[in-house]
């Protein structure tokens, strides 16, 4: 077989007659090997992936840094909304240490199923 420069579809002219149309090629044409189905807007002679070693430091220290910049930003930088009300817990813990005492833990009401008590007057 001849050698067959790889030309992108989108290179050649739309307004030559072709026998494909969709592909721009013609009966008993050699075309390259190709690895894929649907090549809209493919071109040969881009380099898709960066080549050399500095070329892949770069991009690979660039996204990283991209990444702990919008880390930073976003969590120093921007409001973020606290909660609406503090969390209730059942107990208070007064000490320190991981070991609570019994002595040291306090029970806290935050609200209760007994009725109201009616205002004075109202009966």
């Amino acid at each position: 077989y001849p050698e067959i420069q790889p030309i992108g579809e989108d290179l050649k002219s739309e307004y030559e007659v072709w026998d494909d149309k969709s592909t721009k090629t013609n009966f008993n044409e050699p075309l390259p090997m190709r690895e894929y189905h649907y090549t809209d807007r493919f071109d040969y002679g881009q380099d898709l992936y960066p080549s050399s070693d500095k070329e892949m430091r770069v991009v690979f220290f660039g996204m990283i840094g991209t990444f702990v910049l919008l880390h930073y930003f976003c969590n120093n930088f921007f409001a973020r909304h606290d909660e609406a009300l503090p969390k209730q817990f059942p107990f208070t813990y007064e000490g320190h240490g991981t070991y609570w005492h019994k002595s040291n833990i306090k029970r806290n009401i935050h609200y209760t199923f007994e009725p109201a008590e009616p205002a004075e007057g109202s009966e």
